[in-house]
């Protein structure tokens, strides 16, 4: 029981619209998040590459979402001293890279695609293929250098709920 609460407590939380994502788009979110530091002695750079397109809100919190899990993942295991964040806008999907020069991922986790689950943790690679998946998307990892992860979501037509309301046809009763 205490598993399936803390599971649900997590879907919760991650489920949550980001404040970074209420203040600007996600472009702006990952360029914050590279700019702060995540612990001492890593530098983040930010990167953007295409031409953007409006993405769902669903698509912005979900990558947000598996940029921040990724950099605390370089912040406890990696002992990079750098990590770049890329946000690639293609015109068939969006993909998002996280780049770090530390020690790489280990052969289970390549092999497996995440660390395996246990009392101390293992649910970060998990959730975040599990989130892209809900999307249609796919989490890809490699490790030469460093890990390097990528997180793709293909072009989903956006419905009158997620465009913003300046976009939206207003209508006017007399």
């Amino acid at each position: 029981m205490a598993r399936e609460s803390l599971a649900e407590a997590r879907r919760s939380v991650w489920n949550l619209r980001s404040p970074a994502l209420e203040r600007g788009d996600l472009a702006d979110a990952l360029r914050g998040l590279a700019a702060r530091p995540f612990q001492p002695g890593i530098t983040g750079r930010f990167e953007q590459r295409g031409d953007p397109w409006l993405l769902p809100p669903r698509t912005d919190s979900a990558l947000l979402r598996v940029a921040q899990e990724a950099l605390a993942n370089v912040a406890k295991h990696a002992g990079a001293t750098e990590v770049t964040i890329m946000l690639e806008y293609g015109l068939e999907d969006v993909r998002l890279h996280i780049r770090d020069n530390g020690r790489g991922f280990g052969d289970v986790v390549l092999a497996q695609g995440v660390v395996p689950a246990g009392p101390w943790g293992g649910f970060g690679l998990l959730g975040m293929r599990e989130r892209l998946n809900a999307l249609g998307g796919t989490l890809e990892l490699t490790s030469s250098g460093g890990a390097h992860i990528i997180a793709m979501v293909p072009r989903q037509p956006l419905s009158a709920d997620d465009e913003p309301a300046a976009l939206q046809p207003t209508t006017i009763e007399r």
